[in-house]
């Protein structure tokens, strides 16, 4: 079965421990694409359900933070 250049990369680096993608002061394009990357390689042996679990619950944080903000501004 032929896979391209770079689904073969990915598939190699999932074998490998891939740390988490170092955020830029800026946060431009570079770094929006390093955390997609990031993300894809960690969800590969995912079942969508996990992956959605794991999704609303970094929502509900950020959910909460946001909150905690408001209530400290007013």
């Amino acid at each position: 079965m032929y896979l391209s250049t770079r689904r073969q990369h990915c598939l190699r680096k999932t074998k490998m421990i891939m740390s988490k993608p170092e955020v830029s002061s800026k946060f431009d394009v570079d770094d929006i694409r390093k955390i997609r990357e990031y993300n894809s390689l960690r969800h590969i042996h995912m079942a969508p359900k996990e992956i959605i679990a794991e999704t609303q619950a970094g929502a509900e944080k950020l959910i909460q933070m946001l909150e905690q903000r408001k209530a400290t501004k007013v």
